[in-house]
């Protein structure tokens, strides 16, 4: 007989199967988790922080109106919120030289910041126009003002 028909056909090796994967995917999918962890850790403590910092500029703008609400003091209300504003800004926009900005520039800046044209055209003018004149009778709404102070705070903190 011929040695030849009795061979028989090679024999295919089997597939690859799909688990478990090979190492350098399990590299993969752990790098792929730690950076998603990351991010999310790094959002959450971003939100906490700028919770945490609208929460405080919302107590302090209360602060003063409550002050404001007891003492009647126009000028020292007046400067607290200028002064009140005027650290919010520098804390939120560093590296816009705020802490330059005075008069029509500053007042500008707020409107910039804050969409609106209310600190420049309407209320907010007081803080830079009365806050260095003589007591007197000055016809500013001041619940208007604590209105725009407090939407400001809110969009930009």
């Amino acid at each position: 007989m011929n040695s030849l028909s009795q061979l028989k056909d090679i024999h295919a090796p089997p597939p690859i199967p799909w688990w478990p994967p090979a190492i350098g995917w399990w590299v993969v999918l752990l790098v792929i988790i730690v950076v998603a962890i990351y991010a999310f850790v790094k959002y959450k403590n971003r939100t906490i922080v700028v919770s945490y910092k609208q929460k405080n500029a919302m107590m302090d703008l209360e602060s003063i109106k409550t002050k404001y609400q007891s003492d009647k003091n126009m000028q020292q209300t007046l400067d607290a919120l200028s002064q009140m504003l005027k650290r919010l800004a520098i804390y939120r926009y560093p590296e816009r030289g705020v802490a330059a900005l005075h008069d029509e520039a500053w007042l500008q800046f707020l409107d910039e910041t804050g969409q609106s044209h209310q600190f420049s055209t309407g209320v907010g003018v007081a803080l830079t126009d009365l806050r260095y004149q003589a007591v007197g009778n000055h016809d500013v709404d001041m619940n208007a003002l604590f209105g725009l102070v407090g939407k400001w705070v809110e969009l930009n903190i």
